[in-house]
């Protein structure tokens, strides 16, 4: 037994080359056999989650895609005519609902609104027209001028209270009310003003050397002239003063 180990051991010491040779050469080959199996492991999962991947990006592209033609009009991707065709696009949607919510609720056509705001739109202009026109009339009946006293032959002309002239240099009177008064007594009152750059009153004291001394048309003629109003004007910043003449006949 002895001497069959012993020759065993010099085999092999003599074959020791070759014996670590081939045990070297299988271990490669199991070594590449299993890189392999790993590698084509790796591609299969690879190939796998990509295929996952590739069917929700597909749908996203298409709802992007379908998008523009179900909001937009067609004519918004001529550049020439982006900007109007979706002002068009938003005030037609604008009134469609604003026509839906008005007829639910209140059983109203926003048609019938639009044309209701447009006639008072269209009122409200001619009354401006017809009060600049009465300012202009008006401005021409009463005069600018210094003289604040009124002549006794013309006294006998006027039957009620009067704005009778005014002095205010440069500037021209767009409201000159007519005082409105109760009074027993009657007479010719001065009023002096300050007249503020925008043409508003913001002093009115009484002329007692032009005046009569009554308090009931005093303070009647201090409230109109307080509630007059004069053109503006951008070459004064100060106070600009002048004057207004009013008769009362007595009641």
């Amino acid at each position: 037994m002895n001497s069959w180990f012993k020759s065993l051991s010099a085999s092999i010491a003599k074959h020791r080359v070759g014996i670590l040779t081939t045990i070297i050469i299988h271990l490669l080959v199991i070594a590449s056999f299993l890189v392999f199996k790993i590698e084509d492991r790796t591609e299969e999962y690879a190939s796998t989650i990509e295929m996952e991947f590739e069917e929700p990006k597909a749908q996203e592209e298409l709802l992007v895609e379908e998008k523009p033609e179900q909001l937009l009009p067609t004519d918004v991707t001529v550049p020439s005519r982006e900007m109007e065709a979706i002002k068009n696009f938003a005030v037609d949607a604008t009134q469609k609902e604003l026509n839906a919510g008005l007829s639910d609720e209140k059983n109203t056509d926003a048609d019938n609104l639009y044309s209701e705001a447009n006639r008072i739109r269209e009122q409200m202009q001619e009354n401006k027209e017809r009060y600049e026109q009465a300012m202009k009339e008006a401005d021409i009946a009463i005069p600018n001028t210094p003289e604040k006293n009124i002549p006794e032959e013309k006294k006998n002309m006027y039957k009620g209270p009067t704005v009778i002239s005014y002095n205010l240099a440069g500037r021209k009177a767009y409201r000159l009310p007519v005082p409105s008064y109760k009074c027993e007594m009657g007479g010719q009152v001065v009023v002096n003003i300050e007249v503020l750059s925008d043409g508003s009153v913001s002093n009115a004291t009484i002329d007692w050397a032009n005046s009569v001394n009554d308090e009931c048309i005093n303070n009647s003629a201090i409230m109109a002239a307080l509630a007059s109003r004069f053109s503006s004007t951008q070459q004064s910043t100060g106070k600009e003063k002048g004057s207004i003449t009013y008769l009362f006949v007595a009641q």
